[in-house]
């Protein structure tokens, strides 16, 4: 949605609508973010702060899921099942 409120994506008819279409075709799943994947989002051992990663990789480790990254950050996380893209 980021990249649609730059104007460096165009979604149509808006971002939102684009987003729920995608969803509702596809066999990916939303997860809400638990007090348990906050938490966790502070211990994962990572070289930055962003937020957005932590808890990308705190949900995938709460849930024992393999993260599927090009990412080098998340990739080299010990903490981390994943898989490179």
């Amino acid at each position: 949605m980021l990249l649609a409120e730059k104007g460096r994506l165009a979604l149509r008819p808006n971002a939102t609508s684009w987003i729920r279409q995608a969803l509702d075709g596809s066999s990916v799943h939303e997860i809400p973010v638990s007090i348990e994947i906050a938490m966790a989002s502070r211990r994962i051992i990572l070289p930055h702060q962003d937020p957005a990663d932590r808890f990308i990789a705190a949900s995938a480790r709460i849930l024992g899921l393999t993260l599927v990254t090009s990412d080098r950050a998340l990739l080299d996380c010990q903490d981390l099942n994943t898989l490179e893209a």
